[in-house]
């Protein structure tokens, strides 16, 4: 699990949180890692036939099933082995693995993200604009992961994180007070 997690959880991987599903991709990595280490296991203590009916049964899921992220896609497989760990009669493997997706999956919920895209009238009111934005954002509790400036339009895109989901509610609010005082917001687009 360390391997696994010195890859998914890379500070270089930051590049990766720079979108909406960067952290949901990062948990996956881990998890389909775990995955691989137990599938591994199983081989190796109960035969090859053991890693013909797991790939098995990930295909008819994948493929069967309407899973629509990688994360569920990687907590469905994670749960069918936790499930297949506990019929071979391997608990210590069933244990570490389940402890290791809940606690993945406990930190993955714990940090919503959001992106926030922004349409200016022009250049110089989205640079006065997006400072105050940026502060008053923070004040609330968000974080902001990145910030992308569409080439040769006013328009730019914030990725946010936060723990609270209806946080996002508040945020179009902030942005008709923007717009009140005049600094050049036109639009906006919050998912």
């Amino acid at each position: 699990m360390a391997f696994v997690a010195a890859f998914a959880f890379h500070p270089r991987a930051s590049a990766v949180r720079q979108s909406q599903r960067g952290w949901l991709v990062q948990a996956s990595l881990f998890l389909f890692g775990l995955i691989g280490m137990l599938i591994g296991f199983l081989v190796i203590h109960h035969g090859y036939l053991i890693g013909f009916v797991v790939f098995g049964i990930g295909g008819l899921f994948r493929f069967r099933m309407e899973s629509s992220s990688l994360l569920d896609g990687a907590l469905l497989i994670l749960v069918t082995l936790i499930g297949l760990s506990v019929g071979l009669d391997l608990p210590v493997m069933a244990l570490v693995a389940t402890i290791a997706g809940w606690t993945t999956l406990w930190f993955v919920i714990a940090t919503k993200t959001s992106a926030l895209e922004l349409k200016f009238k022009d250049e110089e009111s989205l640079t006065a604009a997006l400072d105050l934005l940026r502060k008053t954002l923070e004040g609330l509790d968000f974080r902001v992961v990145s910030v992308k400036k569409t080439d040769f339009k006013p328009v730019v895109e914030l990725i946010l994180s936060h723990k609270d989901a209806d946080a996002v509610n508040g945020i179009p609010g902030i942005l008709e007070d923007l717009r009140k005082e005049g600094l050049g917001v036109k639009d906006w687009y919050v998912s």
